[in-house]
């Protein structure tokens, strides 16, 4: 960074902030000028901050060339490249390195003096660039990450699978995740606002106006925790993508059988060992008691915790190692809310959507994880134990949702893998189906439930037995069935066909293509047409600025209450009966004229609700006419309300959107008209891909267009499309169920079968058992 040497302010700041150790010039450390390390930083900072003719003048200068004299490198990379190979291999007669940090400094100085500035006379403690001491870098990482707790991703999103080495070694893939944790990269939201780079749909002056009731941490000792639990989270997550799990199938051995089975052991990560020996406090002890060790002096002790858990993390020799010590770390925290009063209490005060933000949270995510790594590993035992204990917890820390999920892998491991009596099983079952009914919580999902009922009247059945059974979702669907010309794959990719153009495509496209025959439009969307429809018809009930600590900053694409659909609703009752009164009284004009107005005022704001660039106006214009109000406000209604919604978003919704525009004369004939015409897009029938969206419409005004449309049929279809191979999930049966029963939308389901003999067969055995219909195997 080149500074004015003109400005005394800018200079006696530097100075200061030198002297108290804030920062350090490249020049400072004189005494280890040889060490590599200081050159390589130095490099580092010639890389970010120089300019291409203040390369060419440090070229020179490591080069030994005379000042005026033509370089050889022809760009900046091929610059660098020589200024790094002759620095890190060149040695002066004393055997030092070159005086790199002099020439970048010589170079900024010409810099100047080239831009018209006076250089004559400069002081010689006057700064020309400088760089953050690494204790108050990671300081500033601190507050940067606490400041943007409910905006950033989660470190694990900075990884991208495709860029990471799978391996057999815990310890590789644990030791590469320290350097990312100590220097994770940043976000910097407000940052990018300030340059127009993003915008969020709430400012400053309207989070400001709404002031939060609750506080999220306690003290910064339960902050610490949360940083090294979602820390521990990140490695878990690389160890997920990285780690090659043995295949090996063998019982606990007794030494590891004991480890498990120990519920008691003490952590060996220094901040939770802190929270086990705590001892039972009262609110008005907590200051003295609980928080003692931070009192004398708070950064050096936390600096202590950080370093303590990086050099705990490079002992973990094995995956069950690593995760019996986040174990201990949630046992740990669990006694923590019963010892400490004042910890307990500040927990239960929290509204359920802050509950994330505590090490309980993490941790239990982490076990959940885990017991998939175990599954793929063929250790059912170590599965079915983390599951039994995640289910017999009293609190999950806001991952109540996840215990559909735990009640099935556990009836699926005792059943098929531990090969348990089937009366155990049958009462597993029973208490998963019995659990929401007991508690009135309904944390069991209906595509959860829909695969434990199904399970459990298997086991009826095969157990002959004469219990009730409870009131099963009957999923009454229409099957259909083409065949297609399967292109020759690979195992593992998926499947190709040849299209109706004789062109190579995908199932979806060519299912597209069928019904283009039928003068059907088809949109591969999987959902997110209608998410983005329900989003800009429920903007305002969204981001409601009045509801209380559910925007924290302005830079939120959505409220932290949206996952917790009853909080959700309670917090908005009556702006969301007020809104769905409204969309089923409007008229067409009204409609689409309300879908624009969000549209136009709205659009490039970040949003967890609405994709602005994949998908035209028009085209969510016309969904909506094609839906009518009465559909819509049920689609609305249905969407805000569902737990399905908030905690799948749009998984398991039907992949095809279809839709078809026709107007009949009097004298019987109708004419059918191009969709894509209509909604201004450009659309390949083999690629179904659409432009990118447009903040105007490309086409004419609305009332013209909806005259163009007047007098018009519009008829909408959901197609959930199934390969050779592919099967429904029971996600996708609940909403098919959805769509057909309650907001009354025609979706099938079309399966694409390889030979004409299957399309035979599949179609004799759907007209027998049109009620529980199976997909091509």
């Amino acid at each position: 960074m080149v500074l004015n040497e003109e400005s005394p302010i800018v200079q006696s700041t530097l100075q200061k902030l030198i002297e108290d150790g804030f920062i350090e010039t490249l020049g400072s450390k004189r005494d280890i000028l040889c060490a590599k390390e200081h050159v390589e930083f130095t490099l580092e900072a010639l890389d970010s901050c120089c300019s291409l003719p203040e390369l060419i003048f440090i070229e020179g200068k490591v080069s030994g060339k005379k000042v005026g004299t033509k370089t050889s490198a022809g760009n900046k990379s091929k610059l660098l490249g020589t200024i790094h190979r002759n620095v890190l291999t060149q040695r002066r007669l004393d055997g030092s390195f070159l005086p790199i940090h002099t020439f970048v400094n010589q170079a900024w100085t010409s810099s100047i003096q080239s831009n018209g500035s006076s250089v004559k006379g400069m002081q010689t403690r006057t700064t020309l660039g400088f760089h953050v001491v690494e204790h108050v870098r990671d300081l500033f990482h601190r507050l940067h990450r606490l400041f943007y707790i409910h905006s950033i991703k989660t470190p694990a999103s900075f990884s991208t699978p495709g860029m990471l080495q799978k391996s057999t070694s815990v310890q590789l893939i644990v030791a590469s995740c320290i350097p990312v944790l100590k220097h994770e990269p940043i976000q910097w939201p407000g940052l990018l606002v300030q340059f127009r780079k993003l915008q969020f749909p709430l400012d400053s002056s309207q989070i400001l106006r709404c002031e939060s009731t609750k506080k999220l941490f306690r003290s910064r000792t339960d902050y610490l925790c949360y940083e090294i639990a979602s820390q521990l989270r990140f490695v878990m997550h690389r160890l997920v993508v990285s780690l090659i799990p043995s295949c090996d199938v063998h019982p606990l051995e007794h030494e590891k059988s004991i480890c498990w089975k120990e519920s008691e052991t003490c952590p060996q990560i220094e901040i939770f060992r802190a929270l086990h020996s705590c001892p039972k406090t009262t609110k008005t002890q907590v200051k003295s008691e609980f928080d003692t060790k931070i009192t004398r002096s708070a950064w050096a002790d936390e600096q202590h915790f950080i370093s303590q858990f990086y050099d705990t993390l490079t002992t973990m020799h094995s995956f069950e190692t690593f995760v019996l010590e986040v174990r201990s770390c949630l046992h740990s925290y669990r006694r923590a809310l019963i010892d400490v009063e004042s910890l307990s209490l500040h927990t239960s005060q929290l509204p359920p959507f802050f509950e994330k933000y505590n090490p309980g949270y993490q941790c239990t995510r982490i076990l959940h994880e885990a017991t998939a790594v175990f599954e793929k590993g063929k250790q059912y035992d170590v599965a079915v134990l983390l599951l039994k204990e995640l289910l017999d917890s009293e609190t999950n820390f806001g991952l109540e949702r996840k215990r559909g999920y735990w009640w099935q892998r556990l009836a699926l491991n005792s059943a098929q893998h531990l090969k348990v009596p089937r009366q155990k099983v049958l009462e597993i079952c029973e208490r998963a189906l019995s659990e929401d009914q007991t508690n009135g919580t309904h944390h069991i999902v209906a595509g959860d439930r829909v695969a434990l009922e199904r399970r459990y009247e298997r086991l009826v059945a095969k157990c002959d037995s004469n219990t009730d059974q409870e009131e099963r979702l009957d999923v009454d669907l229409v099957h259909e069935y083409i065949q297609g010309r399967p292109l020759n794959r690979q195992m593992g990719e998926k499947s190709r066909f040849i299209g109706y153009d004789d062109q190579p495509c995908s199932v979806e496209q060519l299912v597209i293509q069928k019904y283009y025959f039928e003068n059907w439009y088809g949109i591969h969307c999987e959902g997110h047409l209608f998410r983005n429809v329900v989003g800009l018809l429920m903007w305002e009930v969204f981001y409601l600025a009045t509801v209380p600590d559910v925007f924290q900053t302005p830079y939120q694409n959505g409220p932290l209450d949206f996952g917790y659909a009853n909080v959700f609703v309670r917090n908005r009752q009556d702006e969301i009966s007020a809104r769905l009164q409204a969309i089923e009284q409007f008229s067409s004009l009204e409609l689409v004229s309300e879908i624009e107005r969000i549209w136009t005022s709205q659009f490039g704001n970040v949003s967890r609700f609405v994709s602005w660039t994949a998908y035209p106006l028009r085209l969510h214009q016309l969904i909506a006419l094609s839906l009518g109000t009465i559909r819509l406000k049920a689609l609305c209604e249905y969407m805000l309300s569902s737990v399905e919604y908030h905690q799948r978003s749009a998984s398991g919704i039907p992949d095809l959107l279809l839709l078809r525009l026709s107007r009949t004369h009097q004298n019987g004939t109708t004419d059918f008209f191009n969709v894509y015409e209509h909604c201004g897009v450009d659309v390949v029938l083999d690629h179904d891909t659409f432009g990118h969206a447009k903040s105007t419409p490309e086409t004419s005004e609305t009332e013209c267009w909806l005259n163009q449309m007047e007098g018009m049929d519009m008829d909408l279809r959901l197609i959930e499309v199934k390969g050779p191979r592919d099967r429904l999930s029971d996600q996708q049966r609940v909403w098919l169920h959805v769509f057909n029963e309650k907001i009354k939308i025609d979706a099938i389901v079309m399966h694409v079968l390889e030979e004409e003999r299957h399309i035979t067969k599949k179609v004799s055995s759907s007209r027998c058992n049109t009620n529980c219909p199976t997909s091509s195997t």
